[in-house]
């Protein structure tokens, strides 16, 4: 596997209180397994293209200290393999995703603050979840991905399965306590993930 990535930030500093930042980061992934093995690859040949943008901002207003951030990824695979009949499949795949984050911070006193915060993220499958087949030399175990037939062991289109991107709500909340030489932080968190791949 090839694995190629680049990032770039861009960051402005308003004043000592606000500031805000930009970014971009972009990944490509060629996946190519080595031919005539005379068995059937435990993942197919896959190119992986993933993409994201962000901003984030933190603005300070009185004894509160604002943060929110928004993020899009976008993810595209080519895969190409042969099922267990020895049939050739071909497919692309694209997922996309907007991510948020929003938080507040109160200063109770000089010693003492109250965080608040609650967020939005996603998991795209990897290629091993939707096409593994065969034995996971690591696990110990037989896979078979998301997209094989049940019956047939044969590739299905993702349309054609009850598929669903894999989602997660966090929210927590902080209570900080300082004192001269020692510190107090408890947090409450629930955090909810729909659409588990299993």
């Amino acid at each position: 596997m090839n694995t190629h990535t680049i990032e770039a930030e861009w960051e402005s500093l308003q004043d000592q209180a606000n500031s805000f930042c930009l970014g971009v980061n972009g990944m490509y992934q060629d996946n190519n397994n080595i031919p005539g093995t005379q068995r059937i690859p435990f993942i197919p040949n896959y190119d992986n293209l993933s993409v994201g943008a962000f901003g984030v901002g933190k603005f300070v207003r009185d004894s509160w200290v604002y943060d929110v951030g928004v993020r899009y990824d976008y993810r595209y695979y080519n895969v190409t393999g042969f099922d267990f009949k020895n049939s050739r499949y071909d497919e692309t795949l694209q997922f996309q995703n907007v991510s948020i984050t929003a938080g507040a911070t109160v200063q109770l006193n000089q010693k003492s603050s109250m965080a608040f915060n609650i967020s939005s993220a996603w998991r795209p499958p990897h290629v091993a979840e939707l096409y593994s087949v065969g034995t996971h030399q690591s696990a110990a175990a037989i896979e078979y991905g998301l997209l094989l037939n049940d019956s047939t062991n044969e590739v299905m289109d993702i349309n054609d399965v009850s598929f669903q991107i894999e989602r997660a709500l966090k929210g927590v909340t902080t209570y900080r306590k300082d004192w001269k030489n020692f510190q107090l932080e408890v947090s409450g968190y629930a955090n909810y993930i729909f659409n588990t791949y299993t």
